[in-house]
């Protein structure tokens, strides 16, 4: 968890299988609801925001944890 790298990762993953699903489902869902569609895609919407989340995450981590340096020898 120390790794910013790890936090950015999360955060793509994350977001990416969220959209994946909402976006895959959103043909049948406004076949079926347009306001259950509607909510779908404000909650499909959060996903970035779980995403800044994570690189604000990974930008603290960064500076509350710094990683030690390597020793040259």
């Amino acid at each position: 968890e120390r790794e910013p790298m790890f936090w950015v990762s999360i955060g793509f993953l994350f977001t990416s299988l969220g959209k994946f699903f909402v976006q895959g489902l959103m043909s049948h869902l406004i076949y079926r609801s347009k306001e259950y569609a509607l909510f779908m895609y404000r909650v499909g919407e959060l996903f970035h925001f779980m995403l800044l989340i994570t690189i604000i995450i990974a930008l603290l981590s960064e500076k509350m944890f710094p990683l030690p340096k390597e020793k040259n020898t």
